[in-house]
């Protein structure tokens, strides 16, 4: 076996801490460290760099900018690195790491211990040794390594305070494990020829945790004091709109944040709602008036700043199309707009960043995916087969999947799936030479702009009503393919009975996997049923699969009480 030469670099934390008398020090120094694990010769040789002495909790971007440095230094010296570092901080650093780092083809490895290496019972030494040899027969980039785990640089979060189990790898899977000496590599990195280093780093971008009655004035507070503020919301990533609160202003100070400093591009990260507030600030950054104008009148929206998205939940197709919805809720206002403007130019979807919803919101998504299905699906165009094949295709993956993704959440083949439903159902291809006009989000669009529902809950609780309500003998053709093709309702039964029966089983599916079934489940009276069907019918209604008036619209509402 070829013996490789590594760089240990030390920074102090616990696995270097010393008894002193005003507590754990951090006074070991590397050389120290390496005299616990001297078989590690067998298989590496190893020089030292005492970079800091540092409690962890100490560590700050300077720290990173000098780690980046001292391996940019030395990296045609050696085969691998190996950083001892505290437990606290390590998580932020490996990612710092890897962005200022970035396809390194050598292995950067980070490493510590919730134990002094001279503790009995220290996990110390096996942490050490397994990241010498991973550093030593590992793949490139930068990791944790830590009780027998390689977490990606990114994705590693300390979650335990005390146990040896201290890092969890977050929507992502470990790289490998090593057990008894012995590497298991199950995922590999992505690595350059030669690695690309980085020497600056923007320490004046904040993050805001948004809890359960935020006042919307700590972000302005913090957008006068930073750079960048990235915004950590519930659920999807959609911002709250309290009475009193004025987080729609955001997106106008987003607009003019862009203008300040002469920004060029704006990215979404998140779900619908997120996506959707980046594109009218994109948009509203290239128009002189009040971006609301934009809402009002897509005809105004004629320029925006490039777009990009990375897909946070499957549900709206956001990241695929150039609409956009946005609320007023002073005003109990929700319209829609956007055009090829404002269609992200690229858009990430990693399945595993949706792998952390929680169970409503998956289903909610998944019931917006199958109404945008049902919004193209249901139409009187004949003769255009593919594009109905093509929407019940995406329909059976949204049936078969939704269960797995609720039932077992990091399955990585039903959040794909989901993921690829999503864009299909919104990008235009299931609406290609046919007339469509969608129905059943104009009503639901009233629905939530009054209450504080989730948008794809209120899909899946009316569209059944809508199906029942605009079923008659000339359009049963469309419920008996629905029915046969979907439900594998059997073809011999009568048309109407058929239909019903279709009917039923998109009821059931959308109960079975938590969502309601009637307005009252969401404390929803006829308070203000009036007013809703009468901005509902106000649009595309009349040029529907079936044309609906506001009577039409009451009824439906009435239905679903």
């Amino acid at each position: 076996m070829t013996v490789k030469h590594i760089l240990m670099i030390g920074t102090g934390g616990t696995i270097a801490s010393e008894k002193t008398p005003s507590g754990l020090t951090p006074e070991l120094n590397t050389e120290q460290l390496l005299s616990f694990i001297p078989g590690i010769a067998d298989f590496c040789h190893v020089d030292c760099l005492q970079l800091y002495s540092l409690d962890s909790t100490n560590i700050c971007p300077r720290h990173w900018l000098g780690l980046a440095a001292a391996i940019r230094d030395r990296y045609d010296d050696y085969d691998g690195f190996v950083i001892a570092h505290g437990t606290d901080t390590m998580a932020y650093t490996a990612a710092a790491l890897s962005y200022l780092v970035q396809g390194s083809p050598k292995p950067i490895v980070l490493t510590g211990a919730q134990k002094p290496i001279w503790f009995d019972g220290t996990d110390s030494k096996r942490n050490l040794t397994d990241a010498f040899l991973y550093a030593c027969r590992g793949c490139g980039g930068v990791q944790i390594v830590f009780n027998g785990k390689v977490i990606l640089g990114t994705r590693a979060r300390k979650t335990c305070s005390k146990s040896y189990h201290a890092f969890s790898s977050v929507n992502y899977p470990d790289l490998a494990v090593v057990q008894d000496g012995r590497l298991l590599q199950y995922m590999r990195c992505t690595c350059y020829p030669r690695p690309v280093f980085y020497n600056t780093l923007d320490d004046r971008v904040s993050l805001l945790k948004l809890i359960p009655g935020t006042s919307s004035q700590l972000i302005d507070f913090m957008l006068d004091r930073s750079d960048g503020l990235i915004i950590e919301s519930f659920g999807v990533g959609g911002l709250p709109e309290y009475h009193g609160s004025e987080f729609y202003d955001a997106v106008r100070r987003g607009v003019e944040l862009c203008r300040e400093h002469g920004l060029t591009a704006v990215l979404a990260v998140g779900g619908g709602s997120t996506i959707d507030c980046a594109k009218m600030v994109a948009a509203g950054v290239c128009y002189e008036g009040d971006t609301w104008d934009l809402v009002l009148d897509r005809k105004k929206l004629v320029a925006a700043l490039p777009i990009a998205a990375v897909l946070t939940n499957a549900a709206t197709g956001s990241e695929m199309d150039g609409f956009a919805v946005i609320s007023d809720m002073e005003k109990n206002e929700k319209w829609g707009s956007g055009n090829d403007h404002t269609k992200p130019v690229f858009s990430i979807l990693d399945p595993t960043y949706s792998m952390s919803l929680p169970a409503y919101q998956t289903a909610s998504g998944a019931s917006d995916i199958m109404s945008h299905t049902f919004e193209n699906y249901f139409n009187r165009t004949k003769g255009a087969y593919l594009q109905s094949r093509l929407a019940e295709g995406v329909l059976k993956t949204c049936i078969h999947y939704t269960p797995i993704a609720l039932a077992e959440p990091d399955n990585y083949e039903a959040r794909a799936n989901l993921m690829w439903a999503s864009s299909l159902a919104i990008n235009g291809l299931l609406s290609c030479g046919e007339s469509t006009s969608w129905s059943v989000h104009a009503i639901e669009h009233e629905l939530s702009a009054f209450y504080d529902i989730t948008h794809g809950a209120g899909l899946a609780l009316l569209t059944p009503y809508w199906m029942e309500y605009v079923l008659h003998e000339e359009n049963v053709w469309k419920y008996v393919e629905y029915g046969v093709n979907v439900w594998g309702i059997d073809a011999q039964r009568a048309p109407m009975e058929i239909a019903r029966a279709a009917i039923d089983k998109t009821r059931e599916f959308f109960t079975s996997i938590g969502m309601p079934a009637h307005l009252s489940e969401l404390g929803i009276d006829d308070a203000h049923f009036d007013i809703m069907a009468e901005k509902a019918a106000n649009g595309v209604l009349a040029h529907g699969f079936e044309p609906l008036a506001k009577e039409d619209v009451l009824k439906i509402f009435r239905m679903a009480l």
